[in-house]
């Protein structure tokens, strides 16, 4: 968030953390992101570590920047992470759940599952008790709605569509409307202020102008560590598959390297 970018009286989202409560809720003097502290007016808890502003007013700039609250606001609180939050996860363009399953397999234990297909989520609640929502994971309503379903998950995992950086989807990359579930991804990870963030798609995704300018430009205003791997399934199984995988996490936690997988020793056959 840059204030100066917005006028006096405009809507604006936030992301910044408690610096001194105020216990009659007046005005809690709070810091962003990037670390500008900032004066907000409505009902916070001392209980989360930091906040996500949806929809709140800029009051003023000078002397002090003022952000007030209205009915229109929502606050999402954020706790600090711990192993139990960090082994919950969100499962956004979740499709049928085959990345859940694969979650699931390691310890994961999936809270939310968000796809705008319902025949999708309907397959996908077969083999899942997680909460599932229907809908576009860019608006301001479903990101409400898996914070309230989360549980405080710190985790969130993303088949992107691969449709713009495949073959068979011509291969369009920006151009093709359907790129832009990354870039919502990414939107979502960092205003549900998760800690651990898990990506899939094709493989040429890898090598996307696109891709890369994404992931880069998430990285740099986050400080979050990126490791990156191709997983070619001929390697250990017998069915022809190349995906490309993505984890970021945040500076706490620091990189988690990644490794491709060992080829089959098929003279063994």
């Amino acid at each position: 968030m840059d204030f100066g970018s917005v006028s006096n009286g405009q809507q604006l989202t936030i992301v910044c953390s408690l610096k001194i409560f105020d216990a009659e809720q007046s005005a809690h003097l709070m810091v962003d992101t990037n670390g500008c502290t900032f004066l907000f007016e409505g009902l916070v808890s001392d209980e989360f570590q930091s906040f996500t502003i949806l929809k709140g007013v800029l009051r003023q700039q000078f002397p002090v920047t003022m952000v007030s609250s209205t009915k229109d606001t929502v606050i999402m609180g954020h706790r600090r992470p711990s192993w139990d939050s960090l082994l919950s996860s969100i499962d956004l363009c979740s499709g049928f759940g085959g990345l859940a399953q694969g979650a699931l397999a390691s310890g994961f234990s999936i809270q939310v599952a968000v796809d705008q297909n319902p025949k999708m989520l309907e397959l996908y609640s077969k083999a899942s008790d997680a909460h599932v929502i229907c809908g576009d994971i860019g608006s301001d309503d479903v990101l409400c709605q898996i914070w309230r379903h989360s549980g405080g998950a710190a985790t969130v995992t993303s088949g992107f569509s691969c449709q713009p950086f495949s073959r068979l989807g011509d291969e369009r990359s920006k151009d093709d409307l359907r790129s832009n579930c990354l870039t919502k991804t990414l939107r979502t990870a960092f205003l549900l202020q998760a800690q651990l963030i898990v990506l899939e798609c094709v493989s040429p995704a890898a090598h996307d102008a696109f891709v890369k300018g994404e992931l880069d430009h998430f990285v740099k205003c986050t400080g979050f560590h990126r490791r990156q791997v191709e997983l070619k399934l001929d390697h250990i199984w017998p069915c022809r598959c190349h995906r490309a995988w993505w984890v970021i996490s945040a500076p706490d936690l620091g990189p988690i390297e990644l490794s491709p997988w060992p080829m089959f020793n098929r003279s063994n056959m």
